[in-house]
């Protein structure tokens, strides 16, 4: 699998290696039957185009504790926040000035405080794009020095990645993509 950047959010998006089987998403062989499923046709529109993602919200138990680690550990900063009473949860929406990226966490009063398991259906993991290996590097010593646990950086054909666990132990990434999107999406 590989992965592309999203230009206005910096999150990766996995794609198929050229030569592999096509995509179940992205063939056009009917839909898999589910709520929603899209209907099977023989000449699809193509959608119309996105710029990226606008933000992600992470479900956490703590929300004081995850807005302080995420604050200080990539140094994002609060745009808003507050309760949303008809859904009954409390939530803070930060974003990190360089790139944009918006992350919401949200403390719903029904979580009973179970930690993240990717196993279920849902995310599996947020991975932030990083520019160059010195920038891998830099966020490996950036850990380092706060105290948070991380592999150190695996080096794949593809990419060099650096992982970790939030508070609710949520995966996250820093990402060091080495293919060329261009060529792989054939533009």
């Amino acid at each position: 699998m590989r992965r592309r950047l999203l230009p206005a959010a910096g999150l990766a998006l996995r794609l198929t290696a050229p030569g592999a089987p096509p995509s179940p998403i992205l063939d056009s062989g009917p839909a898999r039957p589910h709520n929603g499923a899209i209907a099977a046709s023989k000449e699809r529109p193509m959608p119309p185009s996105i710029t990226g993602i606008s933000h992600v919200d992470l479900s956490v138990t703590d929300l004081e504790a995850s807005t302080r680690w995420y604050t200080e550990l990539l140094g994002l900063v609060p745009l808003f926040g507050g309760r949303n009473e008809p859904y009954d949860y409390d939530v803070q929406y930060l974003m990190e000035p360089a790139s944009g990226v918006i992350i919401g966490l949200e403390q719903h009063d029904a979580n009973p405080g179970t930690p993240f398991d990717e196993r279920r259906v849902g995310l599996d993991h947020l991975s932030f794009n990083v520019a160059s290996r010195e920038l891998l590097d830099a966020w490996r010593d950036h850990l380092d020095a706060l105290g948070v646990s991380h592999t150190g950086i695996t080096e794949e054909d593809n990419w060099d990645v650096l992982v970790l666990r939030d508070p609710d132990n949520i995966q996250l990434e820093f990402i060091l993509l080495k293919l060329d999107a261009d060529a792989v999406l054939g533009g």
